[in-house]
């Protein structure tokens, strides 16, 4: 895991592994409709690599249940939820979404609040907090 994580559990493998910002710039750095981070942990390490200001993701779906559980760079559910809305995100559930394993809601739904605005989705907004 790039040395985001300090447990080695069995053989593993040895993959190439680059910055997202550096595949979004590789790609000509579009604007990303939709990304889909699940990575097992180490979404809020990578979430803080973004030069956001640099970056025009309209909407994700983020594995949050994960963060700080397994060892791989700390934080919390909570702490990513917070992080993503403070970037100018918008939280909402997901249906049919729970974790049974950790008890845990499993992904978060954020859209960005000009595209929450533009398409008129905000009346489908959590009034849960995240």
């Amino acid at each position: 895991m790039a040395g985001l994580s300090e447990n080695k559990v069995g053989e593993g493998v040895d993959v190439q592994c680059l910055p997202l910002y550096s595949l979004i710039q590789a790609a000509g750095n579009p604007t990303v409709n939709l990304l889909i981070l699940d990575i097992e942990g180490a979404e809020l390490a990578v979430l803080k690599t973004l030069p956001w200001e640099k970056v025009d993701i309209e909407i994700m779906t983020v594995e949050t249940d994960l963060v700080g559980e397994t060892g791989i760079s700390g934080g919390s559910q909570q702490e990513i939820r917070d992080f993503i809305i403070s970037k100018g995100y918008k939280f909402f559930h997901h249906r049919h979404n729970k974790n049974y394993m950790t008890g845990k809601e499993n992904n978060d739904l954020f859209i960005r609040e000009d595209i929450v605005r533009k398409y008129k989705v905000d009346k489908y907004h959590s009034k849960n907090k995240p």
